[in-house]
């Protein structure tokens, strides 16, 4: 539904975000990542890699940042790297190439077209990353408040939002969202009434509809941008209910990104 790039961690905001403003701008200064990744001892690694979201190899022939992200390599003697950097636009900002050495911001740079980048760094921890993403969403959501159960006897309730929903549960505000067909579950602690909130955000000028599934059988509801309460009734502990969005849709408007290609480090003479 959603593109990879958009996943985790930073679909985390993502998801967050898409409830509430459909767009996301993060800037993280260069000293979180410094902080992060500053090391003493020196075992040099001969290539760069992903450090961030994940920690791997660099597979890919070209180097594309879409989120928040940047790659390392630890060298045990000054050189020079470089490389190529295209940008792709989105939002009022372009997005800004950054090289982090040992804890200082050796080269920060807003990136307006295809350029070559020639930079003499010292040895030790090299990082080179991307810190302001942004992108733009339009999706139909469906959000729940106040998320609660009312049973003869007790009250439990287990409210599951997997991260293939397309949205994510608080447990803290007992509210969440959906936006894919992949259903969230509830299991209530017995016999009673599953009670909460939604409203839902329209997207290509339709709003989303919700399927209930349960033991008695299936209800489909139309969730518009007015907050309606619902009510469902479980009949014994354990019973689990499905609830799904029926029309789903999603679509990534703009995303600003950065590729390197060519990235190469060399020792200085």
């Amino acid at each position: 539904m959603f593109p990879n790039e958009l996943r985790a961690p930073f679909g985390i905001i993502f998801l967050c975000t898409v409830v509430a403003v459909g767009a996301s701008f993060v800037r993280i200064p260069p000293s979180y990542v410094s902080q992060e990744l500053n090391s003493d001892s020196c075992m040099e690694s001969t290539d760069f890699n992903w450090d961030y979201p994940e920690k791997r190899k660099i597979l890919e022939s070209e180097i594309k940042y879409s989120s928040l992200s940047w790659i390392t390599a630890n060298k045990c003697q000054a050189g020079e790297i470089e490389f190529d950097v295209e940008p792709q636009k989105a939002g009022k900002d372009l997005p800004i190439l950054s090289v982090i050495a040992n804890n200082d911001s050796i080269y920060e740079e807003s990136i307006d077209k295809k350029r070559h980048v020639k930079i003499k760094v010292p040895k030790g921890k090299i990082n080179i990353g991307f810190f302001n993403p942004y992108y733009s969403i339009e999706a139909r959501v469906v959000s729940l408040f106040d998320v609660r159960f009312q049973g003869d006897g007790c009250s439990s309730l287990k409210v599951t939002i997997p991260p293939e929903t397309g949205g994510q549960w608080f447990k803290d505000t007992r509210s969440g969202s959906i936006v894919t067909d992949y259903p969230m579950t509830m299991e209530a602690c017995g016999k009673g009434i599953i009670k909460f909130s939604v409203v839902g955000r329209e997207a290509q000028g339709e709003f989303p509809s919700i399927k209930v599934i349960q033991t008695s059988g299936e209800r489909t509801y139309l969730i518009n941008s007015n907050i309606q309460n619902l009510n469902i009734e479980t009949s014994t502990a354990g019973e689990i209910v499905k609830i799904s969005v029926v029309n789903p849709f999603s679509r990534v408007n703009d995303l600003r990104q950065l590729k390197i290609s060519n990235l190469r480090w060399s020792p200085l003479k």
